[in-house]
């Protein structure tokens, strides 16, 4: 694919060259980011985003996923606007040492220190969210938030941040954005995590303060034969892991972080690492795949001897594992079970990485399928794991299993799936009746 053009009228920053070349992007790299950045201001430009927001980069990449480029393209534009959007903020504020962000125990006191600023903020968010082991997705929530409450406020800093201003900022949101219910809670929770964990303010926001009240959903499922024809319409590699998903009841982000060492084929188990609420759990694998999935793993063996001859440097290890055990990215247990078609380039470094295959080339496989597939319905990656609840349903498994498959923490979140099928009403029998008749009955 080349590199696209543009004509953006928009200029790009005369110090964005500078801001590069201190970032460690290599000079002949220069150029392409640059027209990383025109593309992208084209994008939000036409589409109606900010590109000042960290919110932009996403939907920035899901449209050039279209154009089809390689996986080492999409590395170098997030590079290139994340490069620009901290260039928009300005430069950070010392803060004294016994106020530090890092400090965990102890609040920092942001309201009392002058010229704290929303670059503190930002940081503070990023270390206190790293403190905690949330997910990266979380910390890139709370990023946005705070960055769109600090447009609102316009010129009023973090430290003078109040409750009145919280308030006024979840209305907005609401009334003015018409954001939804699940989005604006979202909100209200990065607000609340930004002015008790990072600027110290135990009670800014009221316990009165509106909260959007969600709407219970009741999922779309596909019958046994929809499924089967959606499955055979997905292409290889892509159809091994939505076969994962269904007969696992696997979330898409979980399919393609599966590890080598995650699949047991000699137990016939699959061990799902770092779930939703940093939760593992053990499911069994379907009898019927093991023969695919032993063929599947041959190929990724051939994969990682030809990247051990070539020299790579490892495969990407999750962060909090990378210090423990980061020599061992090179170790075939913590190889992809999905990997990447090609390595990925660190940009900065001379390094390689190969990752896993990227879930939204899943998820635009598992669509076109249905397309195929003719199925009249909303068809996402995520329906593969509501068929497999409601199927396991029907077929009469106790929901407590269920819940325990799915990995949820309160069987009310299992309980939704007892609504997408009609159960047989069984007629009622006196437990009394159930217990054999002594001498004498």
């Amino acid at each position: 694919m080349a590199i696209p053009t543009s004509s953006s009228s928009r200029s790009i920053p005369g110090n964005y060259r500078d801001l590069l070349d201190n970032a460690g992007v290599k000079p002949w790299a220069i150029d392409y980011y640059i027209k990383w950045l025109r593309f992208s201001m084209d994008f939000c430009d036409k589409y109606g985003h900010d590109i000042s927001l960290p919110g932009s980069i996403a939907p920035f990449l899901e449209k050039l996923r279209e154009k089809g480029p390689r996986d080492s393209y999409f590395d170098q534009a997030r590079h290139a606007v994340e490069i620009y959007q901290k260039s928009l903020i300005s430069p950070p504020v010392s803060v004294p040492a016994s106020t530090h962000l890092n400090n965990v125990k102890q609040h920092p006191k942001s309201s009392g220190i002058a010229g704290y600023s929303w670059e503190d903020a930002f940081k503070g968010i990023s270390t206190q969210v790293k403190v905690r082991h949330y997910s990266p997705r979380t910390e890139e929530a709370y990023l946005h938030w705070a960055y769109m409450l600090r447009r609102f406020l316009k010129d009023k800093g973090p430290a003078a941040v109040d409750s009145a201003d919280a308030r006024a900022f979840l209305e907005y949101l609401a009334v003015e954005r018409k954001v939804s219910a699940s989005s604006q809670n979202q909100a209200f929770n990065a607000l609340l995590f930004l002015y008790t964990k990072v600027l110290g303010k135990e009670y800014a926001i009221p316990a009165d303060t509106p909260r959007a009240k969600r709407r219970r959903i009741v999922p779309t499922v596909l019958s046994r034969q929809q499924t089967l024809d959606l499955l055979a319409g997905v292409p290889y590699p892509y159809d091994l892991a939505a076969r994962l998903m269904y007969g696992c009841g696997l979330r898409i982000s979980e399919a393609v972080n599966l590890r080598v060492k995650d699949i047991d084929l000699e137990m016939l188990n699959l061990t799902v690492r770092d779930g939703k609420g940093g939760r593992d759990r053990i499911v069994p694998l379907p009898h019927s795949l093991a023969p695919r999935l032993v063929d599947h793993l041959a190929r990724v063996a051939n994969l990682y001897k030809r990247d051990c001859a070539e020299g790579f440097d490892g495969v990407f290890m999750p962060a909090d594992c990378e210090a423990k055990f980061g020599g061992q990215a090179k170790c075939f247990a913590w190889y992809w079970f999905f990997p990447a078609k090609s390595l990925t380039p660190i940009p900065g470094t001379h390094l390689r990485k190969r990752y896993h295959i990227h879930d939204t080339n899943l998820s635009k496989s598992i669509k076109e399928a249905a397309n195929k597939a003719a199925i009249n319905k909303r068809v996402t990656p995520h329906i593969l794991r509501h068929s497999f609840a409601t199927h396991l349903l029907q077929n009469g498994y106790d929901i407590r299993q269920v819940q325990q498959l799915l990995g949820h923490s309160n069987v009310r979140t299992t309980m939704i799936y007892t609504h997408t099928y009609d159960a047989p009403i069984r007629p009622v029998q006196s437990p009394l009746d159930f217990v054999a008749p002594g001498p004498g009955a």
